[in-house]
C-alpha cells in the first residue's frame, strides 16, 4: 500500500483488512467450507480436509502470527469435529498460543501476536454475554405459532436482522480487545471503527468469494463474459471497502490521544477481562 492509502485505512481502525490475519483465515476457512458444501463432501472427510487446505493458504501467505494462531485453531476444531469429538475453544487458543510460543518465544513481543490473541481471548469471553443479549431480542419469535408466521421475505429480513446484531457484538467485543493496544502503539481512539468494520467484513467475504470465482472462471468456455461480470462485481466492491475507510476516517470519527503508560493498558484488560469472565462459564469452570 502506498503511504496515503495505508494512513486511511489505519485512522478508520480497518487496516487489518489488509493483513493476512486471523479474521483473513477464518473468511477463507468458511468459504472453503461453503464451497466443500457445495461440492456434498462427506462431512468427516470435509472437517479432515479443512487444516490441510487453510494450512496450505497460511504458509503460501508467510505465516504470520496471527494467521498461524488461526490455523492452529481451526485444526484442532476441525480434526475434533472430523473424530465426532467435542472441543472447547480457549482451549485450542491456549494450544495455539504454547505451540506458537514453543517454535519462536520472541513472538510475545510481536505486536501482532498481541493483536491476535487478546481479540480472540476477549471475543470467546464475551461471546456468551453477547449471544444472551441476542437471544432475548429474538425471543418474540419463538413464541409466534408456525401458522401465523410471517412471509418467507419477512422471515429472511428477521435472519439477517439477527445476523446483523451478531456482527455489531463480534465487532464491539473485537473494538474494546483491540482498542487498549490501538491508543498505546497507534495513539487513536477509533470509534467509527465498530459500525464500519460490521459492514467491511460482510463486504470482505463476498470480495473474496467472487475473487475466488474469477480465478476459477478463467478455464471455462465463455469465460470473458463472465469474467467482466465478475471483475465488475469485483470493483463495485473495492469502491464499497475504500469509501467505508475514507468514512471511517473522517474528521471526528476518529480522535487522536496521548500514548497511556504501560500500567493503564494492562488495567484496562485485566479490568475487561474481569468484567467478561463471570458470565462466559470459564470462572465456574475454574471453580470446579
Amino acid at each position: 500500500l502506498d503511504s496515503p492509502t495505508r494512513q486511511l485505512f489505519l485512522r478508520s481502525g480497518t487496516v487489518h483488512i489488509f493483513a493476512i490475519s486471523g479474521l483473513h483465515v477464518g473468511i477463507a476457512a468458511s468459504l472453503l467450507m461453503f464451497l466443500l458444501r457445495l461440492a456434498r463432501v462427506p462431512y468427516r472427510l470435509r472437517y479432515g480436509l479443512l487444516p490441510v487446505a487453510v494450512g496450505a493458504y497460511v504458509f503460501l501467505t508467510g505465516g504470520a502470527p496471527s494467521a498461524l494462531r488461526a490455523w492452529i485453531m481451526i485444526s484442532l476444531w476441525a480434526v475434533a469435529r472430523a473424530r465426532l469429538r467435542p472441543s472447547t475453544p480457549m482451549n485450542a487458543v491456549a494450544a495455539a498460543a504454547v505451540i506458537l510460543l514453543l517454535w519462536n518465544p520472541l513472538m510475545l513481543a510481536d505486536p501482532g501476536f498481541q493483536f491476535s490473541f487478546l481479540i480472540v481471548i476477549v471475543l470467546l469471553t464475551g461471546w456468551r454475554l453477547g449471544a444472551a443479549i441476542d437471544r432475548v431480542l429474538g425471543a418474540r419469535n419463538l413464541w409466534i405459532p408456525p401458522r401465523c408466521r410471517s412471509s418467507l421475505v419477512q422471515l429472511l429480513l428477521a435472519t439477517w436482522q439477527r445476523r446483523l446484531l451478531q456482527l455489531f457484538l463480534v465487532a464491539l467485543l473485537a473494538w474494546l480487545g483491540s482498542v487498549g493496544l490501538v491508543v498505546y502503539l497507534n495513539g487513536l481512539i477509533i470509534p467509527a471503527g465498530i459500525a464500519v468494520n460490521v459492514v467491511m467484513s460482510v463486504l470482505t467475504w463476498f470480495g473474496l468469494l467472487v475473487a475466488a470465482l474469477k480465478v476459477a472462471a478463467c478455464g471455462l468456455p465463455g469465460a470473458a463474459a463472465i469474467h467482466g461480470v465478475l471483475a465488475q462485481s469485483l470493483g463495485v466492491i473495492l469502491g464499497g471497502i475504500r469509501g467505508l475507510a475514507e468514512l471511517g476516517s473522517m474528521p471526528g470519527a476518529t480522535r487522536a490521544v496521548a500514548t497511556p503508560p504501560v500500567f493503564l493498558v494492562v488495567s484496562y484488560y485485566a479490568a475487561l477481562l474481569g468484567a467478561l469472565l463471570p458470565g462466559c462459564g470459564y470462572r465456574r469452570a475454574m471453580r470446579r
